[in-house]
């Protein structure tokens, strides 16, 4: 039986079809069954074989905000 493990992702914004699209080209690291859950203030429940790399969050959130606002200063 495999087990997977539960991790919470609150300190990034990450879209969901983004996550989807990463895990499903990775289905052996992160297993058939893996799931998410998404709640209030953009935080994620990630199920699966393994959790996400601190890389591979920052990756999935630079994809999920392809335009960051930038705010001048004058």
């Amino acid at each position: 039986m495999e087990r997977y493990d539960i991790q919470v992702i609150s300190h990034r914004y990450i879209r969901g079809a983004i996550l989807e699209e990463y895990v499903n080209s990775k289905i052996d690291d992160f297993g058939e069954k893996w799931k998410y859950e998404t709640a209030r203030g953009n935080k994620i429940k990630f199920t699966a074989l393994r959790e996400l790399t601190d890389d591979e969050i920052e990756q999935l959130y630079k994809r999920s905000n392809p335009h960051p606002l930038f705010v001048s200063s004058s």
